[in-house]
Parts: structure tokens; C-alpha cells; sequence
């Protein structure tokens, strides 16, 4: 039998529904999407906070403000530059109350989201929620690029890109 290419993964599993990361929710879901897209932070298996697209993060005396630093050099796959636009629009679409996104309650305690700069965002609080990073690695939780009008082209910065994606098969 021929040996494929050593960078191709093809996995077998049930059909995905879904495609926006804002609406997932079966297994076969929850892992296509977080193969294609990343998360700011995310939990490891000892249950503790770990960077992904944020590389560090401050959290003010009061726990009202979380300054997160992203990760220089992070591309989508289509080739345009990860920056806190990403992350401002992505959260502020999970949370906008005329979404239907199964997230708007969750983040309903964001006052706002800020871009302080190319690489810097700025999260400010109503009220401290000590669950906040654990919040923010929610499975819908994945970074879109900025007016993503269609996520089933699958444009992340995760390790993996989807070459063809065929609903019917």
C-alpha cells in the first residue's frame, strides 16, 4: 500500500453541523473546530490557566481589568496577521444579546472589550468573576478574524487547515 504525505490527517468521525465555532456543540464539532481555530487561554489537565494566542496576562488589584499580550507572529490561514481587533470582534459577537449564542450570558459581565494596541486587549469587568480565564476557554470560545462573514471557510490560526470540507459525505 502507498504511503501518504507525512502533513496529511484525515480523521474519520461523525458529521459536523455546525461550522461557526459560536454555535457548536457535538464532540465531532468541539474538535474540528478547536484543530482550525485557537483560543486566547485554555485549561490544561490539571485544570489550570495556560496561554494559547494570549501569551500573558494581568489582572487589576480589584479583578474588574485583565490586560491580555498576544502572541507576536500569528497568522490565519489565509494569511492575514492575528491582532486584538480579532479578539474584540470574536467576544463581542459571543456576547451580543441579539445573537442567540448559547455564550451571551456567560460573558454578559464584560463592560468592555479594547483593543489597547496591535497585540494588546483590554477586558474590563462589571463585577470580579474569579472564573473569568476559565470563561474565556469556553468551547465557543475560538478567535474568528474580524467580520468573518462565512466560518465555514474555516479561516483559523490553529495548526490545521482544512483543504476540503464535503457536508454530504
Amino acid at each position: 500500500q502507498a504511503v501518504e504525505s507525512p502533513a496529511t490527517l484525515r480523521v474519520a468521525m461523525q458529521p459536523i453541523v455546525q461550522t461557526d465555532p459560536a454555535q457548536i456543540s457535538s464532540d465531532s464539532e468541539v474538535l474540528v473546530a478547536s484543530h482550525v481555530y485557537d483560543y486566547l487561554v485554555d485549561v490544561n489537565s490539571a485544570s489550570q490557566i495556560v496561554p494559547r494566542l494570549a501569551k500573558r496576562w494581568t489582572v487589576s488589584q480589584g479583578g474588574l481589568v485583565y490586560r491580555f499580550s498576544l502572541a507576536d507572529g500569528v497568522l490565519f490561514h489565509d494569511g492575514s496577521p492575528l491582532t486584538a481587533r480579532d479578539v474584540v470582534w470574536t467576544f463581542d459577537r459571543l456576547r451580543a444579546s441579539d445573537s442567540g449564542f448559547p455564550t451571551v450570558d456567560l460573558y454578559s459581565n464584560i463592560v468592555s472589550i479594547e483593543a489597547a494596541s496591535d497585540l494588546e486587549v483590554v477586558f474590563t469587568l462589571t463585577q470580579p468573576n474569579p472564573f473569568f480565564l476559565y470563561d474565556l476557554s469556553d468551547n465557543h470560545a475560538l478567535i474568528l478574524k474580524e467580520g468573518a462573514a462565512d466560518p465555514a471557510q474555516f479561516n483559523g490560526s490553529g495548526p490545521f487547515m482544512v483543504s476540503s470540507y464535503s457536508p454530504e459525505d
